[in-house]
């Protein structure tokens, strides 16, 4: 019985902050929409929701661009 729980609970917790995140983000899609973000905000939003590896991509797109 420890090991299911050693097993689920992780997964669930990851689960529901990914719903809480998805759902965060979701929300702010639509701020965005209504809003009217400069390219640089929306830069920035990509980078604060974004996962690590894909943060790190952006960080580099950003600075070899300039």
């Amino acid at each position: 019985m420890a090991g299911y729980y050693r097993v689920f609970f992780p997964l669930l917790l990851e689960l529901s902050v990914a719903g809480l995140v998805g759902e965060w983000v979701g929300f702010s899609l639509l701020d965005m929409r209504k809003r009217k973000l400069s390219i640089k905000e929306k830069k920035r939003f990509l980078f604060i929701v974004s996962p690590w590896p894909m943060r790190l991509l952006i960080f580099k797109a950003e600075y070899t661009t300039l």
